[in-house]
């Protein structure tokens, strides 16, 4: 498949064909990892806008439709958080499968599209927010703050182990 990247907290639009008419589909979403291959700091480290914080995984979720007279479906599948997640539309009479992997990223990869195919055909919708995320210059203050209170704490412990002799 192609790399398809959306928006965290939107949705992709999954567009599958090949089961039998007015078949029952399950639709399972599974997130594999929580940071989107090719987003800043995803090389299974933290993201680099909230150092020390690793987000937890999004529990499996999982949608049933029924396919249209033609054995097609059409369901949007929403991403809540970043991260890379594998959807599996499976046919519960015929068996058939269809399976993509998505990226929830705030930005996308240089040469990614918003768009995607599977052996079957999926879509997806929504551009990239680019720009500086506002918690980023919140953690710089705060990492900023505690390394200036380890700078007064070595000094006030020098003081005092010089005053102590």
């Amino acid at each position: 498949s192609t790399n398809t990247v959306v928006t965290p907290g939107g949705s992709f639009l999954l567009i599958a064909s090949g089961f039998d008419p007015g078949e029952i589909v399950f639709i399972q979403i599974i997130q594999t990892s929580v940071l989107a291959a090719g987003q800043t700091g995803s090389n299974g480290g933290l993201t680099m806008g909230h150092p020390g914080v690793a987000p937890a995984v999004v529990a499996p979720t999982s949608i049933t439709t029924t396919a249209s007279s033609t054995g097609t479906i059409s369901v949007p599948v929403p991403l809540s958080q970043t991260g890379t997640y594998t959807i599996t539309a499976t046919g519960q009479t015929s068996g058939a499968t269809s399976s993509i992997v998505v990226k929830a990223a705030a930005t996308a990869p240089a040469g990614t599209v918003n768009s995607g195919t599977t052996t079957n055909s999926a879509s997806g919708s929504g551009l990239a927010n680019t720009g500086v995320d506002s918690s980023m210059i919140v953690w710089s203050a705060v990492g900023g703050a505690a390394l200036l209170a380890g700078v007064g704490t070595v000094v006030v412990s020098r003081r005092r182990s010089r005053t102590a002799e």
